[in-house]
């Protein structure tokens, strides 16, 4: 069953400040037996609807099981109040919280878009994305991946300079200005 605006909208209530999507009492024809829409009601209706489910990185996302499926909370969001999600097209938490669902939190992009809003990762040593120390080379070296392409940004005395330099090419690339920001995946657990 392909879930329509109207759906959701018969099965949740939404607040786009705080975030939160909230179970309706929803209606008989959602269900197959009067059991089984009375128990859900009864159990469901008025509270909160979604857990928290954390990724293989570490990233903690909210879902919820709607019709016998797990959905991601904020797919289900961006369909409620926006509409249908292209094939190919993400929703992004432009803050790094996936459960952060506040609509100004949630934009729609690519997935290459999505990449270029990415926290630093629990395996970076440095604290700053794409920079890295060279033995070899004794001095700091910079690099960023785009559309699949790695660009190399230069070769730098002091670590401070190349983050400067690689920060100037995010911003050239038209990478999100959270990119790189926020606690790695091992930090947060």
């Amino acid at each position: 069953m392909m879930l329509t605006q109207e759906y959701l909208r018969e099965c949740f209530e939404y607040d786009e400040h705080s975030g939160v999507l909230t179970w309706k009492a929803r209606p008989r024809s959602h269900f197959r037996t009067q059991r089984g829409w009375n128990t859900f009601n009864a159990q469901f209706a008025g509270k909160r609807a979604g857990c928290e489910s954390r990724t293989t990185d570490g990233l903690c996302y909210l879902k919820v099981r709607l019709n016998k499926r797990l959905y991601l909370v904020h797919r289900l969001i961006w369909t409620m109040v926006v509409g249908h999600i292209p094939a190919g097209m993400e929703v992004d938490h432009q803050d790094h919280d996936g459960t952060n669902n506040g609509l100004s939190n949630l934009r729609l992009v690519s997935s290459s878009g999505n990449k270029k809003n990415r926290r630093i990762g629990s395996d970076n040593t440095t604290g700053a994305m794409g920079v890295y120390w060279s033995d070899k080379l004794r001095k700091w070296v910079a690099q960023i991946w785009s559309a699949g392409v790695a660009h190399h940004v230069g070769v730098f005395e002091s670590f401070d300079d190349a983050v400067r330099a690689r920060k100037n090419m995010e911003a050239a690339l038209g990478f999100h200005p959270n990119h790189g920001n926020g606690l790695s995946a091992a930090a947060s657990q």
